[in-house]
């Protein structure tokens, strides 16, 4: 059987102590393994971080495309790391079988975030636009950042995109995240976001222009206050791209007819249709200039039409921002109970042992965060 370190290198487990003899430090469990609260030494300071424990069988899974992505993306001229990408800290083999990778504790991803706000608070309200462009700023930094590299995300989605205890939003989870030159139609993105072509059996899912539409839709359900299309499968999904941005029609999509002809027979099960307008869709468009122009400029049917994540920087809606404090975005969208400090206290210099301060304080936040995260379905009911 081939060894994980045949396959890569592990770097920086000796910054690593992992709290399973001190007490319960993991958060959840899965059929990939389990996620667990641990403490990385940054002399003379604990840092907190997050272990993702992981059965991996071979070099096709998606643990080492995500390994092999975020050391590319680290690797960069200044040699920082990207504001807006979650920082890996460590990757050991923990048994021949299982690997191990150290990551930043981030509070909340954006899902989870929104879902708090939607069902917690007292009096629920949609995020402020100033918020909201804050948000779609990181996400299309992040966005703009790897289409450089020559990565496609090909997974964004509000559970992809965490709050960091600094006030950014990051990108993380790159286990289906491809070079731009591969031709890989394997586990593509999350139903909710997924670009029409790809829904069509488009075969080039590694173009720079999945991630933007995704993008498009989540600042699109920023502003709505919940998702713009659930589908419960891949027609149906279709079918609501097609009756708000019209059924495609080869002078406005150049190739979809063909995609059609391909993949579904010549023929869709959709009444033909035109689009509809942004502002009837999710009205809060017009609060803010340029924001319809931006939203449909990024959620546009025609891959070829549609904005890269660098032309969406540049874009009237996000270059005319105010400033925004980073600590209004955590005070939005982060709760009390997950908050915790950039650094822990300082080990004890008198003794080798681990110094219980920063330990109890571990543990009572994987209490505090499985407590939480258990009333997550409720919220949803």
């Amino acid at each position: 059987m081939t060894s994980i370190h045949d396959l890569i290198e592990p770097f920086g487990e000796e910054t690593i102590t992992e709290l399973c003899r001190f007490g319960n430090a993991t958060l959840t469990r899965g059929a990939f393994g389990h996620i667990s609260l641990a403490l990385r030494s940054t002399d003379p300071k604990y840092e907190l971080v997050v272990i993702k424990t992981i059965q991996v069988n071979n070099r096709e899974t998606d643990a080492f495309h995500e390994i092999k992505t975020l050391l590319a993306l680290q690797r960069t001229d200044q040699n920082e790391p990207h504001p807006n990408i979650v920082k890996l800290l460590a990757v050991y083999a923990k048994n021949p079988s299982s690997l191990a990778l150290a990551f930043e504790y981030c509070p909340v991803d954006l899902s989870l975030s929104l879902e708090w706000r939607r069902r917690r608070r007292k009096h629920p309200r949609l995020l402020q636009m100033n918020i909201i462009r804050l948000i779609a700023r990181d996400i299309l930094n992040a966005l703009s950042f790897c289409h450089e590299k020559g990565i496609v995300h090909r997974d964004v989605k509000p559970g992809n995109l965490l709050v960091s205890q600094d006030g950014y939003v990051r990108l993380c989870d790159f286990g289906l995240a491809r070079s731009c030159a591969d031709d890989d139609s394997q586990g593509l993105c999350t139903l909710f976001y997924r670009s029409p072509e790809s829904l069509l059996g488009d075969t080039q899912n590694c173009r720079p222009a999945l991630d933007s539409f995704a993008a498009g839709l989540i600042v699109a359900e920023l502003c709505l206050g919940r998702t713009l299309w659930e589908g419960t499968n891949e027609m149906e999904q279709l079918g609501f791209i097609f009756r708000s941005l019209g059924t495609p029609h080869e002078h406005h999509w150049p190739g979809a007819l063909q995609l059609v002809e391909t993949y579904h027979y010549g023929r869709l099960p959709f009444a033909s249709t035109g689009p509809q307008l942004w502002r009837s869709m999710v009205p809060r468009v017009m609060e803010s200039a340029h924001l319809e122009d931006f939203v449909a400029l990024t959620v546009a049917l025609d891959p070829e039409k549609r904005m890269s994540a660098k032309q969406a920087m540049e874009h009237p809606w996000l270059c005319h921002a105010a400033v925004v404090e980073r600590t209004s975005l955590l005070c939005e969208l982060v709760p009390d109970e997950l908050d915790a400090p950039l650094f822990l206290s300082s080990p004890n210099e008198a003794s080798s042992a681990l110094d219980e301060v920063p330990v109890r304080q571990v543990l009572g936040l994987a209490e505090r965060r499985r407590a939480f995260l258990s009333q997550f379905d409720t919220w949803k009911d």
